[in-house]
C-alpha cells in the first residue's frame, strides 16, 4: 500500500493531440491522499489555475500540465 508516489513507466497512450506528444501525456507521479494535500488540494489548485469546473479532481501534475478525472 503505498499514498501517491512515482510510476514505473511516465507516459498515458491517449488519442488525442495536445502540447506533450501526439499520442501520449506525461504522468510522473500521482498525489497522495491526505487533509489539505493531494488530492483533496484540488479545489485550491483547479481555483489557481482558473479551472470552473466544480466535480473535477487532479490527480498529478504542477500547474504547466496536469492530469484529472472528473466525478
Amino acid at each position: 500500500m503505498q499514498n501517491g508516489g512515482y510510476l514505473k513507466y511516465n507516459a498515458l497512450p491517449v488519442s488525442l493531440k495536445n502540447s506533450y506528444a501526439d499520442d501520449h501525456i506525461d504522468v510522473d507521479f500521482l498525489f497522495g491522499i491526505k487533509e489539505n494535500e493531494g488530492i483533496y488540494k484540488s479545489k485550491y489548485l483547479l481555483n489557481e489555475w482558473g479551472i470552473k469546473e466544480k466535480d473535477f479532481v487532479t490527480i498529478s501534475g504542477e500547474g504547466h500540465t496536469w492530469l484529472g478525472i472528473r466525478l
